[in-house]
């Protein structure tokens, strides 16, 4: 019989679940649609998050052996900040406030996540709520930390997701939590263990009661050790919802075991907001209606047969700029020609878009870079990358942030870091420096005459 530890990471567009053992391999992999919530802000009810956990493991549980693998920890990521208030007495009433909301001040500024002045300003609406819906018990974590309750019946919040909403002087943070001084959740280091499966949950998951749960973690954390980043300084491009691009400001095992946090954990150069979903919407258009992965490799196929530089052909991108302002659009710039061009030129300027958008924003990157994200799997899109960036990309085998979620969970019982197999993304050998360099210009030409930067 083998042990494996889960790792479920619940993300904007898709809830992920992976299992692993004790040599690194992933056991199984499952993904549902996570539950959708309106852009126009507001509160959402929590309780559907916990359903959708339970499909996710359900279905991850049934890809074992049957008889064979034996569940032995677990761990939860999560969207970061989704502060929740909930009934302890009736953990189904429930609501969580997204990140989007309540995210400009006053003054109409919008300052970033980490200032917590919004963190403030949403923890007055949450108390509101359980103060509207007549909680009996009511309870304010994240929700990672209200998941992990439904879990062990332990109040909890993880010290890198109140590291990230600006909260860094510890349990005294933990206390303005509580609603009329009632319960305030336990401050817990992200990677240790803060409780164990109850017998509700046993029953509600299919489980054994008695699974070691880690303090759990944000999606960003799962993405990090996914993407097999260890020491300070390192970086991470990623590669799903949003293109983002990150570097650690500790190692990864102390902000894994740390308490407390007394500063933001990451440092944040670039995100791009929508950047997957645009690129399904663009395939749909292109190559029709039909699954999802058929159509992306359809534009990865496209683009292969496009020389480097698109001739020209460039694909601006928006981006989060002081807090969550977004500025920009996704739109196309014709090349010298004065086209767009055909299918297989627009395919690749889409995929080269991150690579310009990175050197106009954070600069010309020296080391090698880590990719985690479902579109880490794409291997034209890493060559395309490597090409404009004039660096090699590393990618580990399903390197989603539920496989990293689930590296975490295996700490608590095998102690090391799991290892995955490494894959090196090289420039494309046609690539003619000069014509990156033409766009890269003319891409920062742009971005500056628009204000974008």
């Amino acid at each position: 019989m083998s042990d494996v530890a889960l790792g479920v990471d619940v993300g904007t567009s898709y809830t992920k679940a992976a299992a692993v053992r004790e040599d690194g391999s992933v056991a199984s992999m499952h993904r549902v649609a996570s539950p959708q919530i309106g852009d126009g802000g507001g509160l959402a009810e929590s309780y559907r998050w916990w359903r959708t956990v339970g499909t996710v493991i359900a279905e991850a549980l049934c890809a074992l052996a049957s008889g064979q693998d034996r569940l032995v920890s677990l761990c939860i990521s999560a969207v970061t900040p989704m502060l929740t208030v909930f009934d302890a007495a009736f953990p189904e009433h429930s609501l969580s406030i997204p990140y989007w909301s309540v995210a400009v001040m006053e003054d109409g500024s919008s300052p970033p996540q980490s200032d917590r002045r919004l963190t403030d300003r949403r923890l007055v609406v949450l108390k509101d709520a359980a103060r509207r819906e007549k909680f009996a018990s009511p309870c304010i974590t994240d929700l990672v930390g209200y998941l992990n309750f439904c879990l062990t019946g332990e109040l909890t919040i993880n010290s890198i997701s109140l590291a990230e909403m600006g909260m860094v002087a510890g349990a005294v943070d933990c206390e303005t939590l509580s609603v009329g001084d009632r319960i305030a959740p336990r401050l817990v280091a992200a990677g240790r263990k803060m409780g164990e499966t109850s017998d509700w949950s046993a029953r509600e998951l299919g489980v054994n009661a008695g699974i070691s749960v880690c303090g759990g973690c944000p999606d960003t954390m799962g993405s990090v050790v996914g993407a097999g980043l260890r020491g300070a300084a390192e970086s991470m491009l990623y590669l799903g919802t949003f293109g983002t691009l990150l570097s650690l400001e500790a190692d990864v095992d102390i902000i894994l075991d740390a308490p407390r946090l007394s500063s933001h954990p990451f440092r944040w150069s670039l995100s791009v907001p929508g950047l997957g979903p645009e690129l399904e919407l663009l395939s749909h258009e292109w190559f029709g209606a039909g699954n999802v992965a058929t159509g992306l490799q359809m534009l990865d196929s496209a683009a292969s047969k496009s020389e480097p530089g698109a001739s020209g052909s460039l694909f601006l991108l928006p981006r989060w700029k002081d807090g969550m302002n977004t500025v920009g659009a996704f739109s196309f710039v014709p090349g010298g020609d004065g086209q767009v061009g055909d299918v297989a030129r627009r395919s690749r300027a889409v995929l080269e878009s991150l690579g310009y958008a990175i050197l106009v924003i954070a600069g010309q990157l020296t080391e090698p870079l880590k990719v985690s994200g479902g579109g880490a799997r794409s291997t034209p899109w890493l060559a395309t990358l490597s090409t404009v960036l004039g660096l090699e990309i590393h990618s580990q085998d399903l390197c989603w942030e539920a496989a990293g979620t689930a590296d975490i969970a295996a700490r608590l019982v095998w102690k090391d870091r799991r290892t995955r197999n490494w894959h090196i993304a090289r420039a494309d050998t046609r690539s003619d420096r000069n014509n990156i360099h033409e766009n890269l210009c003319r891409a920062r030409a742009l971005y500056q005459m628009k204000g974008w930067i």
